[in-house]
């Protein structure tokens, strides 16, 4: 008997909790539990409210089934206004028993601190008072009693360090809201009252720590059930019981009272959190087995990509890791007797990386005790010529501006050109990798044998402050302070060991980036000491040592991850993870720890697994089926509530733009100059904002001529002018010029305390209350009576907030005066979309430079996996961000607003924007939705893309009006010329077209000196390397050869959309169109199989991922690789040789033999393929089928019985070897090689006229295969080969 189709997400909860506890039933933890699951559907669909609401009194609410399984929940998020409101409907609710549901809830330390201290009530504690919360020297005396402290010097610091927090906090709060009275000191007073609040924190642990320990010493010398481990037991609990004690550390009640859900910040579960056990954090093990919901899921992203960013805290890696060894030779001399645990054990660990990194920088002729700093070569500087900044940008491949090399003189590493010199020289990506590799693993060096994350950080912080404070006369130095908290920004050295293979291979496209991060460097001189020093080179580095993605994985692979979202499956590059890699990833994960899994989805074998693997929980991961059960609810949920309110749409479009231009607003414009818009220097500026401020002058008459309307919602990227201009006196004469305008007063009632964020005025005769609303305003106490006072009034109410807050999950209902009902706002303007994805640094930012850099850099890293920009574009925009390039960037921006990535971002805002005004499940009859023009055209691009099409179903009623409204008003020539290229025929003309008749054509021509050489040698490498990496958006920068679209344009083909479903293409080479399914006349679309040596051959495997070259089509990257792919036209003329090519040259450089693609001459280029540095080898390289292979023998054999007629020579190489000599020495010899063979075969030789001859005097070399296809070993024919070339260059010198 089937089961009934839910109705509500509290099943679908369930029905994933009961799963992922059956996948880890076999699991070493009690309770174990892993996974990662999205709960999607519109805003206001009840996702949030399931944790505590039963749906229909026999459903439990789900925080209770939870409870019910022996788990403890936790919900996280970037917006205080929505745990408050999570925090505040979950204690006012009850279990079907009737008990209440228990919450605790988790602040800033400095925050919770200074609540504590100065008895305080925390903005979730309506209506308590200073009496009704625990005195802290009560509470201290109280734990004195229990033997807590050391020594009483120890009490009277704590309650010392207790004054000073309230006194601080006191002058804090007075400098904030008297902003021009001593602005000075309260950046120091702030920064003072955080190392207070962290003391603080740190003795009150420390007093746990040693109750605890004293509770095990007990058990273990007197027994569990002795009298004495009875009382230590009792302290224990009564300190834990404190009710001081448990408000500066929440999450006690949370733990010990088995509570149903701890609620904390995203940027306090990234940094830590004492979790009523130990200190733990978003990567750390020990926060494992727990639920954790994450609201506003694609959101999250930035935040924690922006808390990533801030790890910028080496800038110099020579130095840090000079000091390092310095320090650490002292150190082991001096650690090696002892041995009290655990210094035995750190001592080893950090004796293994010292030697390890000695053995390292040895290796590449690299001396730190020799000289440390970067440096300009020598005779660069004497002769006056200047430096150019360099970078080098690293994910899990190297971009550089150009190759670079160190040579290290007794006055530092000069840094120079490949070619500048033939001394021995290290290259500078291997030494800065070096350098980077070291400083992490040290950051890490505890995390592995530490019990938890604070005895970890602490041993950290005593071994830094001995390795590096000597030099400063033992006064705490830089690195020592700033090396412990790298730990913070990474996944620890522990975590996720079932993906370390994968982080090696690019089997799983994007693996190591996403689990190590990028980082870049820029070379550049130090001009505030050049005067004193200027041979130096400063290096600037912006870093990111993981990512947001990798945190997700590492989080879902120990506990169940709830992602809430309404908008997550719109796929994006910025502003969202890589949902595919962290379910690919998590997958692989689960089925490396599935002991009767033995081959993984991606093709590779599992073998010599550690035990402890299969003790871990097998993550969740959502099935078909379980997607559809939860497409059922959300089906459900829109049809209930559309019925319900039964609303009408209309919708509007407006030239805002146009606003300023009204002669209404003409006297008020008069009057306000670039001094009022703070723009005197800029008029992009003035402009602007000029502009915003007269469209929201527009609004309010638009608003004041729609009574039907009581309540608006207007999204903007600034109201600061417009506040600036009702409540300032320097826009007085502006707004008495106005005679639309009566601006009124409030003087009494709660609205009288906020008359900052609400004005009433009245337009054109019209009464009506203006919400300036934000972030802080939400925050000040009694802001929700003031909101609803403002309706109460009778005015028509026009909200107006930022385009961002949109995403922070705001609710703006409000009561009905009579029914006590909710009702939304009724009346939607979208006045522009959000303008700066890419922006440069500002000093007045709260980041740093390079924070702001790495930051920017992971974005455009993601634009360019995902396809949207070219692995070119990339390269053109690092030098830029890193410099801080004003125009470059604001270029950069303007380039990423005319990608489709930009679109699916403005169309994921204005689904939370529309979700503000569909919040009330109750009859809401006329809605109104004002769109710029500029915003509707880009939501009528987004209606016609396959994430809007395909996703109907998870978007609201009037989401799916406005959609449906925009789009049917287009012309219907649009729409049926869509439909024509659906169903089109693929032939792939303008590829065959762009390659054969004219890129070949070019060459022909630039080798007869009829074309320029470099613009056709420079396009045809790029678009080599465009394909081989899979770089979908690739464009040359020049339109020289015709090739005005992206690589996926004219190269590829659109995969039939129920290719999803069958996951097959086959193909008809006649008519060139493509199938979903197989059958007769058609052949099988499968490239993959090409990849199959790059995979299974370790030292192409390495090349391509150092290349930062595809090793798979499968799985997609992103969605327009999932739209997209090659062309069989392509992969036959392109990327089949450049995988032979590639591959060739990577098992040379294997056997340490130099390769080389530099166009010499015009008249050989594309001769031969590459050339063997120093040996005068020079290799024509294939990719050839056993049948081809055939064919070439064939075509030999003919050649001979026809008269062997040097100009009909196969494959032209009498000619080109003739060519070849004639410009590079009679020397040169010419190999024809191929990739792969099917047996063992050896080497060929024949002379310069195609005369068998013994090898060792050939011209001409023939190798039928480097590798045998079934193992892909090297062939007897290739190990020949090697020795050739090695015997030549020995000749050569």
């Amino acid at each position: 008997m089937s089961q009934p189709i839910p109705t509500s997400y509290n099943q679908i909860i369930a029905h994933t909790i009961e799963q992922a506890l059956a996948l880890s039933v076999n699991a070493k933890s009690e309770n174990a539990i892993a996974g990662f699951c999205q709960l999607q559907g519109p805003t206001g669909g009840g996702k949030s409210s399931s944790l505590y609401r039963s749906p229909d009194g026999k459903i439990p609410a789900s925080l209770e089934f939870i409870k019910s399984k022996g788990l403890q929940a936790i919900l996280v998020t970037h917006r205080w206004n929505i745990l408050h409101d999570i925090y505040e409907s979950a204690t006012s609710a009850k279990d079907s028993s009737g008990n209440p549901l228990l919450v605790s809830i988790l602040y800033a330390q400095d925050e919770t601190v200074v609540s504590a201290v100065s008895q305080r009530a925390l903005p979730h504690e309506q209506g308590v008072q200073k009496s009704d919360l625990p005195d802290p020297y009560t509470a201290i005396e109280d734990i004195h009693g229990l033997g807590v402290f050391r020594s009483n010097a120890d009490k009277e610091a704590l309650v010392r360090a207790c004054h000073n927090v309230s006194a601080i906090a006191r002058n804090v709060e007075y400098k904030k809201k008297n902003p021009d009275s001593m602005g000075v000191l309260l950046e120091r007073e702030e920064q003072e009252l955080r190392k207070l609040c962290g003391f603080v924190e740190r003795t009150l642990l420390g007093c746990m720590s040693s109750l605890e320990k004293a509770v095990k010493y007990a058990s273990k010398h007197h027994g569990k059930t002795h009298e004495l481990t009875e009382q230590a037991k009792e302290k224990l609990r009564l300190y834990r019981e404190n009710k001081w004690v448990r408000r500066i550390f929440p999450a006690i009640a949370w733990h010990d009272d088995k509570q149903h859900l701890l609620v904390l910040t995203t940027q306090k579960l990234f940094a830590s959190f004492y979790d009523g056990k130990q200190k733990v954090r978003m990567s750390s093990g020990q926060l494992a087995g727990k639920v954790v919901f994450v609201d506003e899921f694609d959101y999250q992203a930035d935040i924690l990509q922006t808390l990533l960013a801030q790890s910028q805290m080496v800038q110099e890696p020579p130095e840090c890791i000079g000091q390092l060894l310095e320090g650490g030779k002292r150190l082991l001399a001096r650690m090696q007797f002892v041995t009290a645990q655990p210094i035995p054990e750190l001592y080893s660990e950090l004796k293994q990386l010292i030697a390890e990194l000695e053995e390292d920088l040895t290796g590449k002729g690299v001396d730190l005790n020799q000289s440390r700093a970067l440096v300009i070569p020598l005779k660069q500087y004497e002769s006056g010529v200047p430096f150019e900044k360099k970078y080098l940008f690293r994910s899990d491949h190297l971009v550089t501006s150009e190759p670079l090399q160190l040579q290290q003189k007794p006055h530092g590493f000069e840094v120079k050109s490949y070619g500048q010199s033939d001394e021995a020289s290290v290259d500078v990506g291997d030494f800065l990798r070096v350098m980077e590799k070291y400083i992490r693993r040290f950051s890490l060096l505890l995390s592995q044998f530490a019990t938890d994350e604070s005895e970890a950080y602490e041993y950290l912080v005593r071994l830094n402050r001995l390795l590096f404070d000597p030099a400063n006369d033992y006064r705490p130095s830089y690195y020592s302070t700033a090396l412990p908290s790298l730990s913070l920004f990474s996944l620890p050295r522990t975590s996720l060991p079932e993906l370390e293979a994968l982080s090696k291979s690019n089997r799983l496209p994007n693996t190591q980036t996403n689990m190590f991060g990028l980082t870049t460097w820029l070379l550049t001189t130090d001009e505030a000491e050049a005067d004193i020093d200027p041979l130096r080179i400063k290096i600037k580095r912006a870093l990111l040592p993981t990512t947001p993605e990798g945190l997700m994985v590492s989080l879902s692979s120990r506990n169940l991850v709830f992602a809430l979202s309404a908008t997550s499956y719109i796929e994006r590059g910025i502003g969202h993870f890589d949902i595919r890699w962290i379910e690919s990833a998590l997958r692989y994960v689960a089925q490396a720890r599935n002991p009767h899994c033995t081959e993984s989805f991606l093709g590779d074998s599992f073998e010599q697994r550690p035990e402890d693997w299969f003790k871990k929980p097998i993550p969740y991961l959502q099935t078909d089926e379980d997607k559809q059960l939860q497409m059922a609810v959300i089906r459900w949920l829109v049809k209930e509530k559309s019925e319900m309110r039964r609303s009408t749409l209309k919708t509007t479009i407006h030239d805002f733009d146009d606003a300023i231009n009204a002669p209404v607003f003409q006297e008020a414009k008069l009057h306000l100059n670039a001094a009022f818009f703070e723009a005197e220097h800029s008029d992009y500026k003035y402009e602007y904002r000029q502009s915003v401020l007269f469209k929201l002058l527009h609004v309010l008459h638009l608003a004041a001529n729609e009574p039907q309307h009581k309540g608006h919602l207007a999204f903007v990227n600034s109201v600061k002018y417009l506040r600036k201009w009702l409540i300032s006196d320097t826009a007085e004469n502006s707004r008495m010029s106005a005679d639309w305008l009566e601006m009124e007063r409030l003087t009494t009632g709660v609205l009288s305390s906020f008359d900052d964020v609400f004005i009433p005025l009245a337009v054109n005769g019209k009464p009506m209350m203006i919400c300036l609303l934000n972030a802080e305003a939400q925050k000040r106490e009694g802001f929700e009576h003031a909101y609803q006072a403002a309706f109460d009034s009778g005015r028509t109410v026009v909200v107006m907030t930022q385009t961002a807050s949109a995403t922070n999950g705001i609710n703006l209902d409000y009561s009905l005066p009579n029914s006590q009902g909710q009702m939304d706002l009724t009346s939607l303007f979208i006045i522009e979309s959000k303008h700066f994805y890419f922006s440069p640094w500002d000093s007045n930012d709260a980041d740093d430079e390079m924070s702001h850099a790495g930051f920017q850099l992971r974005n455009l890293e993601k634009l360019v996996r995902r396809s949207e920009f070219s692995r070119k574009q990339q390269r053109q925009f690092i030098m830029p961000l890193m410099n801080n390039s004003v125009t470059k960037i604001q270029e950069l921006n303007k380039l990423y607003k005319g990608t489709n990535d930009y679109v699916k971002n403005l169309a994921a805002d204005v689904q939370q924007q529309v979700g503000r005004i569909e919040r009330a499940w109750t009859y809401v009859p006329h809605v109104a939705i004002h769109l710029s023009d500029d915003v509707a055209g880009h939501l009528r691009n987004y209606g016609q893309l396959t994430v809007c099409t395909n996703n109907r179903n998870w978007v609201s009623n009037l989401n799916n009006q406005l959609i449906d409204d925009l789009t049917h008003s287009e012309d219907a020539s649009v729409s049926n010329f869509l439909t024509l290229l659906k169903t089109r025929s693929q032939d792939g003309s303008a590829a065959v077209d762009i390659i054969d008749n004219k890129l070949v054509s070019a060459i022909r021509d630039a080798r007869q000196g009829m074309g320029c050489i470099e613009d056709i040698s420079g396009l045809w490498h790029e678009l080599g390397r465009a394909v081989l990496q899979h770089d979908l958006q690739w464009m040359p920068h020049n339109n020289t050869f015709g090739i005005t679209e992206p690589l996926c344009r004219w190269a590829c083909f659109e995969r039939p959309k129920e290719t999803k479903v069958t996951g097959e293409i086959w193909y008809d080479p006649k008519s060139w169109q493509f199938f979903e399914k197989r059958a007769a006349g058609l052949i099988k679309y499968n490239p993959q199989t090409l990849y199959e040596v790059v995979n299974r051959q370790p030292a192409i495997s390495d090349w391509f991922n150092r290349k930062g070259f595809r090793t798979s089509f499968q799985p997609f990257a992103n969605d327009i690789e999932e739209q997209f792919a090659f062309h069989p036209v392509v992969i036959q003329r392109i990327l089949q040789g450049r995988i032979g090519e590639e591959g060739i040259r990577a098992l040379l450089n294997d056997k340490q033999l130099v390769t080389k693609q530099d166009v010499y001459n015009h008249e050989l280029f594309e001769l031969y393929d590459f050339e063997i540095a120093k040996a005068d080898v020079f290799v024509d390289a294939k990719f050839w089928s056993i049948a081809a292979l055939e064919q070439s023998d064939e075509g030999f054999e003919q050649w001979l019985a026809s008269g062997k007629r040097p100009e009909f020579a196969p494959l032209g190489l009498i000619k080109k070897l003739e060519k070849i000599r004639q410009i590079r020495g009679e020397n040169a010899i010419l190999v024809i090689a191929n990739l792969l063979t099917g047996e063992d075969c050896t080497l060929s030789g024949f002379s310069e006229m195609l005369e068998p001859v013994k090898v060792e005097n050939a011209s001409i070399l023939f190798l039928p295969g480097c590798l045998v296809n079934d193992e892909y070993q090297m062939t007897s024919g290739f190990k020949w080969f090697s020795k050739i070339v090695w015997q030549r260059m020995r000749e050569q010198g």
